[in-house]
């Protein structure tokens, strides 16, 4: 809800509050299953919560917009926003022996035998605020240089008191060469604009990963205290010799600051021959500073937890491109074009503080991990390289020792993956692993072109990208011998004797040569092109729709998705994050329709 007023000339006061508001009911229901088995359910289990997550936010400014003789414009905006996240919940569980069918959190239905059988719980409370003042002014000069400044200051909860608060400024330029006297005598040029920009933005909303878990860092500056941890206090009769208590297992850190985002642009947008063609070019650099990572505790410290710290830099490097021409133009028939090509590069400046790298590891899938460390990009794929298959026993006599032994069964044997020896130790261990590529592209494009032939109009847009990689653990599951499913086609050319394939190994019980750990066998090069979206649509003419009292009516077809070409060889090369574990393929729509505006 906003309201905006003019109370006096140029000058507009704009009020605006809303709220979100999540309600959640969750209900479980066990019924008693009695068995001799290794999991019986003795007693009925009922369950139920309610949850409420209301979310608010307000924003007040006061705008200005002067122009003076014509040539001088300003307009500048002052504000304060506030947003707050809370939450509230109540829940409540009995164990026992229901009295009717209808599970009812009631003891007279449910009976319990003691309050350990019972269940009830409750919290709310504020998840966390944001409170922020903001400026902003631009300043146009008779359409020709431009001249614009902001400056926030955002104060978030998720920081120590001493440091809730930080500040935000930027600035930018512009001049627009074809509005100066010396550019007018350049006929086939339109437009030259050069834009250039420099500022900061904050970042509140950390997490990061420890030991492959993700872990909400809201409220990290304060110590952490957990209970189950041992207390050796006498002869216990605990069976770690211990008694369970609580103690601190995190330290506290109230230096804890924002993040920030300083980038650097510049730019140029372009118009030539009659405004045929036109073009916009954006090159930046983004240093992401004062990364909040986490920290081990030296053992003196007396806790185990690992603690955020300000330390670290990433940084990032690209190019956006937007290209638009009327490629043919004419009475009945004319031909639209536009295409976008990006390219962005990141990598880790600096840790800091921190000495070990960041490992995201994967469920059931040993041997690597998606790797953070300094000097490379962020998140790539950290494993094993491959080097054929054995052949025979004098190759592996003559290889870096695997998996030491004469069983076939239990060592290394013909038929298996051979790795790298990345140290030339002699030996093949966590030591030979090393960066086997990443997600991000060398660079993403895409292409509209749009026909217009007198009333019939087709459009075709195709995206894609080139260079990225992804892991296809899909693969994992359907060529590694890891389960009673089914396997991929591919598995009936697996290695049965010398020379029949190097590159599909043996199919053997228990992977004793570790064939399906984390390698390059399982990443793909995902580079594609995709017919994203094709539309035909024809507009009925102006004369017959005003006699059927209509008017811009249009009957057209569409598909999504149409075609992809790609040499990966899962379902989708478009995967989140590079790591295909079954995600659900798009699917091609086809869709019909009519639009009619009377």
């Amino acid at each position: 809800i906003f309201i905006e007023v003019e109370p006096i000339k140029n000058v507009k006061l704009k009020a605006l509050v809303g709220a979100d508001f999540t309600v959640q009911e969750f209900t479980n229901f066990t019924q008693a299953i009695p068995s001799s088995g290794a999991r019986p359910y003795n007693l009925t289990v009922y369950s139920n919560q309610k949850a409420v997550n209301p979310n608010y936010l307000a924003e007040y400014s006061v705008s200005y917009n002067k122009t003076i003789h014509q040539k001088h414009k300003l307009n500048a905006i002052i504000g304060y926003t506030y947003q707050e996240d809370k939450y509230s919940f109540l829940g409540a569980s009995r164990n026992g022996n229901f009295t009717q069918p209808i599970p009812i959190l009631n003891n007279i239905i449910l009976n319990p035998l003691n309050i350990s059988q019972t269940g009830n719980y409750s919290e709310d409370g504020v998840g966390s605020r944001l409170s922020s003042y903001f400026f902003r002014a631009n300043y146009d000069f008779d359409n020709r240089g431009f001249l614009g400044f902001s400056m926030r200051q955002d104060g978030s909860s998720n920081f120590a008191p001493n440091n809730q608060v930080a500040y935000f400024p930027a600035v930018s330029a512009a001049w627009r060469l074809t509005e100066e006297p010396f550019f007018k005598s350049v006929a086939w040029l339109n437009e030259l604009k050069l834009r250039a920009s420099f500022g900061y933005v904050g970042n509140q909303n950390f997490g990061s990963y420890q030991n492959g878990v993700y872990i909400n860092n809201t409220y990290s500056y304060l110590q952490r205290i957990n209970q189950g941890q041992q207390y050796t206090l006498g002869n216990s009769a605990n069976s770690a010799g211990g008694i369970l208590g609580a103690a601190p297992t995190g330290a506290y850190n109230p230096d804890i600051r924002w993040e920030k985002n300083e980038q650097f642009n510049i730019g140029i947008d372009a118009s030539i021959l009659k405004n045929r063609v036109t073009i916009a070019l954006d090159v930046y650099q983004r240093r992401s500073i004062d990364l909040i990572l986490r920290i081990d505790p030296p053992f003196t410290s007396g806790t185990f937890e690992s603690v955020p710290y300000n330390t670290g830099t990433l940084q990032n490097r690209g190019l956006d491109l937007t290209l638009n021409a009327k490629m043919y133009d004419s009475k009945n028939f004319n031909w639209v074009a536009n295409g976008v090509l990006g390219t962005d590069k990141n990598k880790v400046s600096s840790f800091g503080k921190r000495e070990q790298p960041i490992d995201i590891g994967f469920a059931r899938i040993n041997g690597g991990s998606l790797r953070t460390t300094a000097g490379l990009p962020a998140n790539y794929f950290f494993g094993f390289v491959t080097e054929g298959i054995f052949q025979n026993y004098k190759e592996i006599s003559s290889h870096a020792i695997q998996t030491a032994g004469t069983d076939p069964t239990t060592s290394t044997a013909p038929g298996d993956i051979k790795f790298k020896d990345i140290n030339n130790d002699g030996v093949i261990d966590d030591k030979d692993r090393t960066n086997i590529g990443n997600a991000n592209p060398n660079f993403t494009y895409g292409l509209t072109n749009t026909f217009n032939y007198k009333n019939i109009e087709l459009s075709v847009f195709i995206q894609g990208s080139v260079g990225n990689k992804v892991l296809n653990f899909t693969r994992w599951y359907t060529e590694g011998g890891v389960s009673n499913g089914n396997y991929s086609n591919a598995v009936i050319g697996r290695w049965k004797g010398e020379g029949t394939s190097n590159t599909m190994p043996r199919l053997i019980l228990n992977d004793p040569n570790g064939n399906n750990r984390v390698s390059d066998r399982f990443v793909e090069d995902a580079s594609y092109m995709r017919i994203k979206t094709v539309r035909l649509a024809y507009t009925i003419p102006t004369k017959l729709a005003n006699q059927l009292n209509i008017k811009n009516t249009q009957l057209y077809v569409s598909c999504q998705n149409l075609i992809t070409v790609t040499n990966y060889t899962g379902l989708d090369p478009e995967v989140g994050g590079g790591v295909d574990v079954g995600f659900y393929p798009q699917a091609r729509t086809i869709m019909a329709g009519i639009n009619i505006n009377f």
